[in-house]
């Protein structure tokens, strides 16, 4: 396997063999999924992610997710702008399948 990171600061010429992880991670059953998934993605070693604290975890992942709710929310604004202003037709608040007689 093969950082990226590795990759890209090596230099000209450097041989893959030399940049490759020898010992890459390994998915084994019955290891807790949040170590495997942490190691995998290699930004912290499993052992790390264990000994975090539930409380150290939630503040550095609560910024992404206040950002992540942020997008959706003007995402969500967005598109109901969107259908309000192609509502506000003479037809607004009519559906354009139903026939009345």
């Amino acid at each position: 396997m093969l950082d990226i990171e590795r990759l890209l600061a090596a230099p000209h010429g450097t041989p893959l063999s030399e940049l490759a992880d020898r010992d890459p991670p390994v998915v084994l059953p019955g290891v807790d999924q949040d170590e495997d998934l942490a190691r995998l993605s290699g930004s912290l070693k499993a052992k790390t992610v264990a000994e975090r604290s539930v409380r150290r975890r939630f503040l550095r992942r609560i910024p992404w997710l206040l950002i992540g709710l942020a997008g959706a929310m003007v995402s969500a604004g967005i598109v109901k702008h969107a259908r309000g202003s192609r509502l506000a037709g003479p037809s607004a608040g009519r559906s354009p399948l139903i026939v009345r007689a």
